[in-house]
């Protein structure tokens, strides 16, 4: 006797591999400008994931992707790795109220992601425990911190934002615990973009309060980009970057860049973030090609604050051989360095990308000042290749 089995047809699901491989080899030579200290390191990062999109009729859709990244490094005192293996999504959308709904683990990118995105050009990148609701020019969210290069498990991020024609407003909150102490910190941030003739501009503001471990916060950020359209291949653009630093009492005043994406915003080094710092960025992208896309850049950074720390593009304090980059009484100045960075991308075809950069970090007054720092330049340069279906 023939058993039937109520099941949809095959017609109304689709469902479709996802596969993403990325090696790259990086090479970083003092890291500290010291060399006395052989800090020089060389990583081949790998980064595998695998997945499905799948969708059923136009009622819901959604992606499951696991991902493994590997770091094989090696220095003049020793050689090791370090791997990680993690669901990165596992999401589903569906229609809600006039709007759609996203709940699972997913990617956050957020306005110029300065403060939210998901930090793609780390070997892990980062994704999100969260609901998600959108609707219209609004966007809603609240989750927990799931997958991350630094991962937290109190880690909590929830906010919401409007987009209109005067650019986009973002309210973000921000909870976390770390060495005994948290963090409560809400953000009011806005972006506006604006376009005449050959050229454009992008602006972002943000300002913060809360409290960070032990102390009331109260900080601000700013950034100001220009551009120039030469012609359809040459773009050349300028910009400003300004974050608080320092204290005021029991108010710490340094801005938190939550979780940004900052690769190629502050130079491909990776040395400088959006906290306690002013820098001017003078660049230029030639695209000769649909394919090539070469890049120049050239920063100068400071201290916004001279007696808080020096911070990274993650923003921890970057740090020497047994000491970080701060100095508590602010005899050291301000001036940090200058950075000059090369880079580009060539598309091999629709599936597959070659990339290569060079950086040279010449160290400014506050750098030398350090003891035992400051007496060599930090040059970084690396090669990558990426395929994805």
């Amino acid at each position: 006797m023939p058993i039937f089995f109520a099941l949809p047809a095959q017609a109304d699901w689709s469902i479709k591999p996802i596969f993403d491989l990325r090696e790259r080899f990086e090479r970083r030579l003092d890291k500290d400008f010291s060399e006395e200290h052989q800090d020089n390191k060389s990583d081949l990062l790998s980064r595998w994931r695998a997945g499905i999109a799948f969708s059923y009729k136009k009622q819901f859709s959604g992606q499951i992707v696991y991902q493994y990244a590997h770091d094989l490094f090696w220095t003049a005192a020793s050689n090791g790795s370090e791997e990680r293996s993690d669901l990165l999504l596992g999401y589903v959308d569906f229609k809600a109220m006039d709007g759609k709904v996203r709940l699972g683990r997913q990617q956050l990118v957020k306005g110029s992601q300065r403060l939210v995105g998901p930090g793609e050009w780390g070997n892990t990148a980062r994704s999100w425990d969260m609901a998600r609701y959108s609707v219209g020019r609004w966007d809603a969210f609240f989750g927990k911190l799931a997958v991350n290069s630094a991962p937290s498990r109190d880690a909590l991020l929830g906010g919401f934002s409007y987009g209109s024609k005067y650019g986009e407003t973002m309210m973000l909150y921000r909870h976390d615990k770390h060495s005994g102490t948290q963090d409560d910190i809400y953000t009011l941030d806005h972006t506006y973009k604006y376009k005449v003739g050959k050229f454009s501009a992008d602006l972002e503001v943000a300002g913060q309060a809360g409290r960070t471990a032990d102390s009331k916060l109260e900080a601000w950020a700013s950034s100001l980009r220009v551009n120039y359209q030469h012609d359809a291949k040459t773009k050349f653009y300028v910009e400003g970057n300004a974050a608080s630093g320092g204290t005021r009492g029991d108010t710490s005043l340094t801005f938190d860049q939550f979780y940004a994406t900052n690769h190629t915003k502050y130079g491909i080094l990776d040395a400088q973030g959006w906290r306690n710092m002013k820098g001017l960025t003078l660049g230029v992208n030639y695209k000769p090609t649909k394919a090539l896309s070469l890049n120049a850049e050239y920063h100068r950074f400071g201290l916004w604050a001279a007696d808080d720390a020096w911070y990274s593009d993650g923003g921890k304090p970057n740090k020497g051989d047994g000491f970080t980059f701060k100095d508590a009484t602010g005899s050291k100045g301000t001036d940090v360095g200058g950075e000059i960075d090369f880079w580009g991308s060539y598309e091999l075809d629709k599936h597959s990308a070659f990339e290569a950069g060079i950086s040279w970090f010449k160290p400014g007054a506050f750098i030398k000042a350090f003891a035992g720092a400051g007496n060599q330049d930090q040059v970084y340069g690396y090669v990558q290749y990426r395929i994805k279906f």
